[in-house]
């Protein structure tokens, strides 16, 4: 868990099959992330550990069987899925 962490413009990336997508940034996103946690907390009750998909910003690739996606998040950390 990350806390005391400023989420208004965090570099995010994606790498799909070792190739790096166009990089943005959270202030991309359609929603603020506390609007995205406020609206998610309204109805369900998030754990240390729960992973919330907000869906990325910038470029974008089909996905196909035996993909592996990483996605990297500023001051948060990288998340791979084969």
């Amino acid at each position: 868990m990350v806390t005391d962490l400023d989420d208004s413009e965090l570099s995010i990336s994606i790498v799909h099959n070792g190739r790096e997508l166009r990089a943005a940034s959270s202030a991309d996103l359609g929603w603020k992330v506390d609007e995205i946690l406020v609206y998610l907390t309204s109805f369900m009750t998030l754990h240390p550990g729960d992973l919330i998909l907000t869906g990325f910003p910038a470029e974008c690739a089909r996905i196909e069987p035996g993909d592996v996606v990483t996605c990297r998040i500023e001051g948060i950390g990288e998340l791979s899925n084969p």
